[in-house]
């Protein structure tokens, strides 16, 4: 049921409450919900950001970005090293670079890249 309504939230959200202004303190790990839609980091800490589940994020689209950066930013999917949660999960995603950018969207089984700018 909880779920249910996070997913019936993140539907009826307007673009600008689905957008993430991120700027950690500190390394650390940071869990995605589906609300997070729209994610743009600023950062000074290597940080983690790890998708929400895929089946709940099913039909969603996820654009990170990164405004400017001196640490690495790793994109993972749900459930990180252990196990992945997404099928055919093709290996976390470092964007390190100001401008860096990925766009991913869920069918509920697979993570598809839409769009990725990542400097290499």
């Amino acid at each position: 049921m909880i779920e249910r309504q996070k997913r019936q939230d993140s539907e009826t959200m307007t673009g600008a409450d689905r957008t993430l202004f991120y700027t950690p303190e500190e390394a650390e790990d940071k869990q995605l919900t589906v609300r997070d839609q729209d994610v743009r980091i600023s950062n000074a800490y290597a940080v983690t950001l790890i998708l929400p589940s895929i089946a709940e994020a099913k039909g969603l689209r996820f654009h990170i970005s990164v405004d400017s950066a001196t640490a690495a930013v790793t994109l993972t999917d749900f459930g990180g090293s252990s196990y992945h949660d997404s099928i055919n999960w093709e290996g976390d995603f470092t964007l390190d670079a100001a401008e860096d950018t990925i766009t991913l969207e869920s069918d509920g089984r697979t993570w598809h890249i839409v769009e990725e700018e990542i400097a290499g």
